[in-house]
């Protein structure tokens, strides 16, 4: 356990009104009471829906293996504890730049099926068979986290799945409701089993250093922002936009690391605080930019999503609810920290921006009509 002795008060303040700024335009969107949307072209949203669907599901064929391996660490939770040594010691970011482009591609995807589902749900006209394997789908990012024993990003999908609700709930027929909730419950319930899971077997085999499991667990609600109070403004460095935007900085031509382990080697000595342990969104990016850019970054963004999503002429559309659903998925990390920060998580930054052009621009074109 971390030892905390420079904890003061300047450093929670800060924080305090970030996370107000980050939440602003969540919560003056979810004040809004929408009963209808106005559609968009159905031919196109399902290609765009069965193009997703095949990327994911050939990416499930391809990597059997891992599902396989799910499988095996699900009856045997000791396992856990091996993968998870495994990927810290061979310096394992499943979401790098690395030769299995279809699996980057379909980790891509993978936050925004979740949403084409719940979307999906509300029309009227629908294929089951689509409604079907968007279900299934929803699969792959619990696969993909339980593959390298994760935590945190099983935290998030339940998050993710809970705030699709909420944005679509005044749409769904009671049927529905209920199904939807359902549906929820069993993940919810699948994915609190695998986290006890895992972090059982992380202690049982002496594979974490902490004093016990549930130490362990009960420290994740709190320690990230200690650690932001504790060292964040004490750093004698910033890595300028290695930590958590390696991608761009790769396509800038400037060094970059392209995993975790090696950005910890690369930047510990430099700054003169562990890079190893959580500090929260706002905390890593602060680590790049220093406190100053890092809130008027915020502020721009958060300003700018508001004043996206603030007027609805006509109908709110499904692009507007798209673009609250991805600031939502980056809030939800705040608590731990930036989730996306790999190379392969600024890819899933891109798509969702892709997809909101071309939700926007695509899917609206010459379209009239409402749900």
């Amino acid at each position: 356990m971390i030892d905390y002795k420079n904890i003061t008060f300047f450093p929670f303040l800060y924080l305090f009104i970030c996370y107000i700024f980050i939440s602003f335009p969540i919560v003056s969107f979810g004040n809004k009471q929408y009963t209808s949307i106005i559609s968009p072209n159905i031919n196109r949203l399902n290609f765009l829906i069965i193009s997703l669907l095949l990327i994911i599901f050939l990416d499930f064929i391809l990597s059997f293996s891992s599902l396989s391996g799910v499988i095996t660490s699900l009856t045997n939770t000791d396992n856990f504890s091996y993968i998870y040594n495994d990927t810290i010691n061979d310096n394992a970011d499943k979401m790098t730049l690395g030769t299995n482009y279809l699996h980057i591609i379909a980790s891509a995807f993978s936050d925004v099926l979740p949403f084409l589902f719940f979307y999906y749900l509300t029309l009227e006209r629908k294929s089951k068979l689509i409604l079907f394997f968007l279900l299934i789908s929803l699969l792959h990012p619990l696969i993909n986290t339980i593959s390298y024993a994760g935590r945190n990003g099983l935290v998030v999908f339940i998050l993710l799945l809970s705030s699709n609700y909420i944005l679509f709930k005044n749409l769904y027929t009671k049927l529905n409701k209920r199904i939807i909730i359902m549906i929820i419950i069993f993940f919810g319930a699948f994915t609190v089993l695998t986290i006890m899971a895992i972090t059982y077997a992380r202690f049982s085999t002496g594979m974490q250093d902490d004093n016990s499991a549930i130490e362990s667990v009960i420290s994740y609600g709190g320690q990230s922002a200690l650690n932001f109070n504790e060292y964040i403004f004490n750093t004698k460095a910033y890595s300028y936009g290695d930590n958590s935007f390696p991608l761009i900085r790769m396509i800038l031509g400037l060094d970059y690391s392209n995993n975790p382990i090696i950005r910890q080697e690369n930047w510990g000595y430099k700054m003169q605080i562990p890079v190893h342990i959580f500090y929260t969104l706002i905390g890593d990016l602060t680590l790049d930019f220093g406190p100053i850019i890092t809130i008027l970054l915020i502020i721009i963004l958060s300003t700018g999503i508001y004043r996206k999503t603030k007027k609805n002429i006509g109908g709110i559309k499904v692009y507007d609810i798209f673009l609250i659903y991805f600031w939502f998925n980056i809030s939800a990390q705040a608590i731990f920290y930036f989730m996306n920060k790999t190379i392969g998580g600024n890819i899933k930054i891109a798509v969702f921006v892709l997809m909101y052009i071309f939700m926007k621009r695509i899917l609206y074109s010459s379209n009239k009509g409402v749900l």
